[in-house]
């Protein structure tokens, strides 16, 4: 069985098709992404010409562009998922240490597990995995890749041991790495603000300003790490994007009429023509049409 490949030029993704919503289709705005989200890279020799290519790891796209490339990949060339993967395990040992779990834990396994158990009750049923996924998602609200991640995790596990198999690892708080307060504080200034600097250009910028004085900044993924656990989404948003841009984070508001009686509340708005005219009193200027709708029968 081939090995799933971990490193992808920006031409190998281009070339892929991925078809990911929101996530840039052409090689240019691949790099543009990705030195603004600052994925991991290596540059390697270029083959048949000088000079170098840049590669990016895998696991520095977005999980939906994983799961494609995956997907992909494995169409591409059967053998890469042809043979399911055999895992070594001690089913004691597995069992004991989900009976350590939190019962939120294990609840959040259950769920995982009824999905990918739906999933097959879907497939059995003549429907094509593609929409079984798409159906078991919408089902338990979840996005269909989450769902091909956990059923990826099962495999190599014997099917009564798929419910402590998709239990979460987490491992609780882990020792934050060392970062001068100043350095931490002057990243923050640059990062969250209006410009809206890319995140390499602040920590770049944080590397400079610290070595200058004195400040001890830690690696660059430790930095993002740290960002993205202490400052909440809604104040990344606010001081980057600007108050519009959380109003836009909210759910929109749904107006429920079943209270009210016909013509208690009325909605007017106006429409200015594009012609001038005169009015009766001499006064000319655009004529104004204004329209009523009753809210409670929309009419």
């Amino acid at each position: 069985m081939q090995p799933i490949r971990e490193w992808f030029s920006a031409s190998a993704i281009e070339k892929l098709k991925i078809g990911v919503k929101n996530f840039p289709k052409y090689r240019n705005k691949i790099r543009a992404r990705a030195k603004r989200d600052a994925y991991k890279f290596r540059d390697v020799p270029s083959r048949g010409c000088k000079g170098f290519v840049r590669e990016y790891h895998i696991s520095s796209l977005p999980e939906n562009v994983q799961a494609s490339i995956l997907i992909k990949l494995s169409r591409q060339n059967p053998s890469i998922a042809a043979k399911p993967r055999q895992k070594k395990y001690c089913r004691e040992t597995l069992w004991a240490w989900f009976g350590k779990r939190t019962d939120a834990l294990r609840d959040e396994a259950t769920r995982r597990l009824n999905a990918i158990l739906l999933v097959n009750k879907l497939i059995d049923g003549d429907i094509g995995i593609t929409q079984a996924r798409e159906l078991a998602a919408s089902e338990i609200g979840v996005d269909p890749t989450s769902i091909w991640r956990w059923q990826e995790r099962v495999k190599g596990y014997h099917r009564h041991d798929w419910w402590p198999a998709l239990c979460p690892k987490y491992i609780g708080r882990q020792v934050t790495a060392k970062f001068s307060h100043e350095a931490w504080e002057f990243f923050k200034s640059h990062y969250l603000h209006e410009s809206k600097p890319n995140y390499s250009t602040s920590y770049h910028v944080t590397k400079d300003a610290a070595r200058a004085n004195g400040w001890k900044p830690p690696s660059i993924d430790a930095v993002k790490n740290r960002l993205w656990r202490e400052i909440p989404t809604l104040v990344r948003v606010l001081r980057r994007d600007g108050e519009k841009a959380v109003l836009m984070t909210f759910p929109p508001q749904e107006r429920d009429k079943t209270k009210l009686k016909a013509m208690e509340w009325i909605n007017g708005d106006g429409f200015t023509h594009k012609v001038y005219v005169r009015f009766p009193g001499g006064e000319t200027r655009k004529a104004v049409t204004w329209f009523f709708q009753d809210i409670h029968s929309n009419v």
